[in-house]
């Protein structure tokens, strides 16, 4: 099945609307992330890349679970939220942000599964963590390298503090 934007949307809202539609998420879009964008955007981007990354292995014949993923994707970075507070330096908190977006993650997934857990706690590699095993956090490795290259280079999207309304997730919301 071809990822088209529309049926990529409608996967992230489907997977994901529980995460999308939280408070967590209304923050993310305050938060600036990599000079241009906000934590909510960049990870909403990292879900779309993550779609496109699973299709990819699907095609491959290796199996993936996508609503595991797009759920990874969605958490992976919420810890960083609130980074002035709880890290002394953008190094402690690039190194420490994935087992605090984890401990988001257990707020929405109490029982989390280990793909998930493994997505968030090693979407840092090969800075600072070990390879994902895992499809799953293997795409959405994979997924948060491309969306963070888009995220610096790309010229049109500029950072503006919002309080994640609704035209900031249009069509996931």
């Amino acid at each position: 099945m071809k990822n088209n934007g529309n049926e990529i949307k409608r996967k992230i809202k489907d997977y994901g609307s529980d995460i999308l539609g939280s408070t967590w998420y209304k923050k993310a879009f305050s938060q600036t992330h990599h000079g241009k964008t906000s934590v909510g955007r960049h990870s909403i981007r990292v879900a779309e890349e993550t779609l496109k990354v699973c299709a990819l292995l699907s095609r491959l014949g290796i199996s993936v679970d996508e609503k595991i993923a797009v759920r990874a994707a969605l958490l992976h970075d919420l810890g960083i939220l609130g980074r002035d507070q709880k890290f002394s330096s953008q190094y402690e908190m690039s190194r420490r942000h994935p087992l605090e977006s984890l401990v988001v993650a257990k707020e929405f997934e109490p029982h989390i599964d280990e793909r998930i857990e493994q997505a968030i706690t090693r979407h840092m590699f090969p800075v600072f963590s070990k390879p994902p095993t895992k499809a799953e956090a293997i795409a959405v490795c994979i997924a948060d390298k491309v969306a963070s290259v888009r995220d610096i280079v790309q010229k049109n999207e500029t950072f503006k503090k919002s309080r994640g309304s609704k035209h900031e997730i249009s069509g996931y919301y």
